[in-house]
């Protein structure tokens, strides 16, 4: 079952954070009249006879629950349909809709289920013909917001809904299901004409990957165009090897067409060439598919500017950061192109930036902290900057002694940590939380200093961590407020090139096989570290989802990789280690977008998931000391994760330990 946690943010400046230009922000009225529109109703290039369309406000009271019904009618025999008169319960209530049942001239079928997400109730612009494409669409981007509560279904129950609040007699809703019908659905498919889009808003700087989406519509349209299954439990029908290929782990079988397109999206995966092989070889419903099985069903899209790029050296890490407003945040080190860049899903202009006020040389990492300020790393300086996100171009600065900082991460007490690198010896300096000061932490040499994301719980310290990349035998060194050491041996010859991360009961870390062709996932708890299978993926850095789900971004694939947890009972981050069948294992789904996958991937390197679920990650242009990497690729994978808190500091803040919970907006 979804849960959620509420959280204090107690003595930090969190306006930031937590509203601005954020989804829903608009003007509201309530009780709006809407005058109805009409369109089509198709599954395939075939007119849906005899369906029944229902219009449905998103569920208000938690992730899955329903919303109301506003208005139904029918499709008549060419597949048309009209929508009277109507009332919206505010103008900016997210509705969809959802056409059950009907022939599509393969018999009647009980079993089909399409819809469409239809935005802000008071804005549906008619007409519109919705289809397997936009079926596709609602459930890839909505999927953790669908009605799959306690691992099952139930027949005939479609709904989506999220965590809403209540301002007097105003809803507001679930930012994650405005960001997701408002911004995403647009970006990927045109609600109405249903088809892919190949771009976003005509941006050819942008890539969808439309070939993925009308292959996912095609397996879809196999079961719309038939009479359905026979029962709920036979493999013999297309649409009865449909739902039971999409059966999840615990093997729940989905009962409708939608209810499979959600378990396609949640297990991306799972049976891709038996679902692909549904596809009739001739007279398929959607040109445009792909020619062949695909790694994977996940939908990337990538963003490329020429005004930015990023170099990465091999096993370093680098990172993003998503801020309150669903705004993704990333540094810029090309020559010429120095700074720190804005990424807004929601513009018209999407990329903001560099922003380079101080004279950063190069920056690598940056961490948003509980004021709203971005702070940024330099590997070409003694300087460090914090960057005021609602006005960019002003900062604060402080200087170091030692030459350059390597990392730079936000404490749970709203310290900045950053890692000091004076050439052969490492060490940590902070800057204290009133900003007021800077000082290098006591009993901090290492070698080859680098910071983690987020704070420990272990001994109750705010707590930072180094690494030593040695080699064999490499050592992490956690280091306490208290000056006191945590010590946690990798029990592998990888050296240790990847990230570390709070996981919320735990740390856990990430080796990269920088000095052997292995791969590893290590628990601090258990002071071990486990096998990441398939081997050779090289993962650097990792974000923790809002179902505790890792993901990791594997830039030599390139891919994205999942480390699903396999017990939630399990202690600590063992729950990453599938002791069921691969004991000693994590096991990693990965999900292909290079080249040959969508060309939305080209090194994945810092990474993070926005309030809706999907994944961000920057990619480095270049990998080699002195590059001049190419322009900026920004790529994103459409719903994959579950929703996740923003920014990051808002799950570790005053002693809370949110990481890995839905948020409750």
């Amino acid at each position: 079952m979804r849960s959620f946690s509420l959280f204090a943010l107690a003595g930090l400046s969190v306006s930031f954070l937590l509203t601005g230009c954020g989804f829903g922000s608009q003007g509201v009225d309530v009780g709006v009249p809407v005058s109805g529109f009409s369109g089509h109703m198709m599954g395939g290039q075939s007119p849906v006879t005899g369906a029944t369309l229902t219009i449905y406000s998103f569920g208000t009271t938690g992730y899955g629950l329903a919303g109301s019904a506003l208005a139904t009618t029918t499709t008549d025999n060419s597949g048309n349909y009209t929508f009277a008169n109507f009332t919206c319960p505010q103008n900016n209530t997210p509705v969809y809709m959802l056409g059950a049942g009907g022939n599509s001239g393969g018999g009647i079928n009980n079993a089909a289920v399409l819809g469409v997400s239809l935005g802000p109730c008071g804005s549906i612009t008619g007409p519109i013909d919705f289809n397997e494409v936009t079926t596709a669409a609602l459930a890839f981007t909505l999927a953790h917001y669908f009605n799959e509560i306690n691992g099952g279904y139930t027949q005939g129950a479609d709904f989506f809904g999220g965590p809403s609040t209540t301002t007097g007699s105003v809803i507001n809703y679930s930012q994650g299901i405005l960001n997701a019908t408002n911004v995403t659905i647009p970006h990927i498919v045109n609600n109405q004409t249903g088809t892919a889009n190949s771009n976003v808003n005509g941006s050819p700087g942008s890539v969808v990957e439309a070939a993925k989406i009308y292959t996912i519509a095609n397996i879809i349209a196999a079961c719309i165009n038939t009479t359905g299954p026979t029962d709920n439990t036979e493999t013999t029908t297309v649409c009865g090897k449909f739902f039971s290929y999409t059966m999840d782990y615990s093997n729940v079988r989905p009962f409708d067409t939608l209810q499979a397109a959600v378990q396609m999206a949640l297990y991306p995966t799972s049976n891709v060439k038996n679902l692909y092989n549904l596809i009739p070889p001739v007279g398929f419903a959607f040109a445009g598919g792909l020619n062949s099985v695909p790694q994977d069903l996940s939908i990337g899209v990538s963003y490329t500017t020429p005004n930015a790029s990023l170099a990465v050296a091999p096993a370093t890490i680098s990172t993003i950061d998503i801020d309150g407003s669903g705004d993704i945040w990333f540094p810029s080190n090309g020559t010429g192109q120095v700074g720190l860049v804005e990424f807004n899903p929601q513009g018209s202009t999407n990329f903001n930036g560099p922003y380079n006020a101080s004279n950063m040389v190069s920056p690598t990492q940056l961490a948003i902290d509980g004021n709203g300020v971005a702070w940024l790393n330099d590997t070409g300086s003694t300087r460090v900057a914090g960057y005021n996100l609602a006005t960019p171009t002003t900062f604060t600065q402080f200087n170091w002694t030692t030459p350059t900082t390597t990392a730079v991460t936000v404490n749970d007490d709203n310290s900045v940590v950053y890692a000091l690198d004076s050439g052969s010896t490492g060490t940590l300096g902070s800057i204290n939380s009133t900003r007021t000061t800077n000082s290098v932490l006591s009993n901090s040499n290492y070698q080859f200093a680098a910071v983690s994301i987020g704070a420990d719980a272990v001994g109750g310290d705010s707590i930072t961590t180094t690494n030593t990349n040695v080699g064999f035998g490499s050592t992490m060194y956690y280091y306490g407020p208290s000056s006191s050491f945590h010590t946690f041996p990798v029990m592998t010859d990888a050296g240790l090139g990847g990230q570390t991360i709070f996981q919320g009961t735990d740390i856990i870390a990430l080796n990269t096989g920088v000095t052997s062709n292995q791969d590893d996932l290590c628990v601090y708890s258990v002071q071990t570290c486990f096998l990441i299978y398939p081997q050779l993926q090289k993962p650097t850095n990792m974000v923790i989802d809002g179902e505790s789900s890792l993901w990791a971004s594997a830039p030599t694939i390139p891919a994205l990789l999942q480390i699903p947890q396999y017990s939630t009972f399990a202690p600590g981050g063992t729950s990453y280690v599938d002791t069921n069948f691969h004991p000693g294992r994590a096991e990693a789904n990965e999900l292909f977008h290079g080249t040959g996958n969508g060309g939305t991937m080209v090194a994945p390197a810092g990474i993070a998931v926005d309030v809706a679920g999907n994944v961000w990650m920057s990619n480095a242009g270049c990998n080699t000391t002195g590059c001049t990497p190419t322009p900026f690729v920004l790529s994103e994978v459409i719903g994959a994760a579950a929703p996740t808190i923003t920014p990051f500091i808002t799950q570790i803040i005053t002693n809370s330990t949110l990481t890995g919970t839905l948020p409750n907006y």
